[in-house]
């Protein structure tokens, strides 16, 4: 992992920073909301640079004008073949670079994303840290740095199960939120919307 974030840094300072606009499994359980799918679609005409992670059968299979690759499974992680794919289509990873992530389903796929996307942006710089850390140091530091950079955020989501709904229904229970809603609510600012039975945004 360490050879493919150098080799996305060296070839991402080649470049000047600019805003990804990164579509996960956009489709999945969309259950007819056209609304959502033409604000993805609307999104991607105002994008510096596009990339599709799409399943088998997806709308978004071969879509003119933007990059896509094909991502086995609905976890929403991408394989280390697949990564080198994905920094490839970027052009390296510079440090400046900022992430939008849209697609489906709130609080899964586009969060489990932003957290292998957070290694690739951070994992140089703090590579000596990850490695002598155990498992959950390694996921503080990551989220650390999601957190206060703010370059990875989350745009355009599908809420097909009512995730958040559910979120705020443990939190009740348990007395906090579930650890991926944790994350999701850290990646979303102002510019977030979400599309669910009710659509909401998150209030500042």
């Amino acid at each position: 992992m360490k050879d493919l974030i150098d080799s996305a840094y060296t070839i991402g300072q080649k470049r000047k920073p600019i805003t990804h606009s990164i579509y996960v499994h956009v489709d999945f359980n969309w259950n007819g909301n056209n609304a959502y799918l033409e604000a993805i679609k609307e999104s991607t005409k105002k994008s510096e640079n596009s990339v599709f992670l799409h399943f088998k059968g997806s709308k978004f299979e071969k879509v003119d004008g933007i990059h896509t690759i094909y991502n086995e499974g609905h976890t929403g992680y991408l394989s280390y073949e697949s990564l080198e794919e994905f920094v490839k289509k970027l052009e390296g990873i510079n440090p400046n670079d900022s992430f939008t992530i849209h697609g489906a389903n709130f609080g899964m796929c586009p969060t489990n994303f932003a957290v292998q996307l957070g290694v690739l942006l951070y994992g140089q710089e703090n590579y000596l840290k990850i490695i002598e850390s155990i498992p959950s140091d390694f996921e503080s530091i990551i989220f650390s740095e999601m957190e206060q950079r703010q370059q990875i955020t989350l745009g355009i989501v599908n809420d097909a199960h009512d995730y958040f709904k559910k979120a705020l229904e443990y939190q009740e229970v348990v007395g906090k939120f579930p650890m991926g809603f944790i994350v999701t609510q850290m990646l979303m600012t102002d510019q977030t919307k979400v599309f669910s039975p009710i659509e909401r945004f998150k209030d500042n």
